[in-house]
């Protein structure tokens, strides 16, 4: 397994790098954040799938992905606090995100 340093660019469909965290939440973003209707997930890496928990860690949305963008409705989500579990090719990372 290779570690790839975070100044290292990374090809779409390498599969064999390791990707840090920090790594991870410079190259995969979600917009905007606080939202209202819709938000916007991107990764650098491409995208495999998008789930989403509520703050009692119950799974209220989970969908296959592919490119590198995803736009989400929200709009039917009650306003809160939310855990945003987004996988890439290259492994997962979350994010904290509102809908007001």
């Amino acid at each position: 397994t290779t570690v790839t340093p975070i100044d290292t660019p990374i090809t779409p469909g390498d599969t064999t790098a390791v990707v840090s965290p920090e790594v991870m939440r410079r190259y995969v973003a979600v917009q905007p954040n606080p939202a209202h209707e819709r938000m916007s997930v991107t990764s650098s890496f491409g995208l495999t799938a998008i789930e989403a928990y509520d703050s009692r860690g119950r799974q209220l949305f989970n969908a296959p992905a592919s490119g590198f963008k995803v736009t989400l409705d929200i709009s039917s989500w009650p306003r809160g606090t939310y855990l945003l579990r987004i996988l890439t090719p290259l492994g997962p990372t979350t994010r904290k995100v509102i809908v007001q």
